[in-house]
């Protein structure tokens, strides 16, 4: 009898995990199906630093502005970023916790993008093309560092590949962690 009650736990367990987890170093993607797609299209894509070192993560470049040249994140510093995007500034209904917490940080954020600085060092870098309510058009995209090719989000795993290397790993998630 404890079985199958443990396998229709399992089961359901199983079907609730729709979102695809992509890691390589401190760099991670989170993909769904979007628009009836049969495969996972990779629609945020993040850099956590703060623990890992930047040697250890794959180096990729992005385009701050839809004309600009491409910049590998290894690259970026405060000034450039905030020559193309404003301040970040904490929501008023964030903890006062929160917002100490980020005024630790020099961070910027818009039309898809986030970056934290600390230390004149990057150590958060968000990419997204489907969170919030208005998604930015054009929305962020990545290439390989020598700016050879470059895709827009939501990307493929294919695509992802192509741009910062074979996974470390790819598993199913049941939601996406900010």
């Amino acid at each position: 009898m404890r079985i199958p009650a443990i396998l229709a736990a399992l089961i359901l367990l199983t079907a609730c995990a729709n979102v695809s987890r992509f890691e390589k170093g401190a760099f991670v993607a989170f993909g769904q199906q979007l628009d009836g797609s049969p495969e996972p299209q990779y629609f945020l894509l993040r850099m956590d630093l703060s623990h890992s070192k930047p040697a250890e993560t794959p180096v990729f470049s992005l385009k701050l502005s839809e004309n600009g040249p491409p910049i590998p994140w290894d690259r970026l510093t405060a000034d450039t970023v905030s020559a193309h995007l404003p301040k970040f500034m904490p929501p008023p209904v964030w903890p006062e916790k929160w917002k100490a917490e980020a005024a630790k940080r020099n961070a910027y954020e818009g039309a898809g993008y986030y970056f934290a600085f600390r230390n004149e060092r990057l150590e958060y870098l968000g990419l997204c093309s489907h969170c919030g309510k208005d998604f930015p058009e054009p929305a962020p995209g990545i290439g390989p560092p020598d700016g050879s090719i470059f895709f827009r989000l939501p990307v493929t795993k294919e695509q992802l590949v192509r741009v910062v290397g074979e996974p470390d790993r790819v598993y199913k998630v049941s939601e996406v962690r900010y």
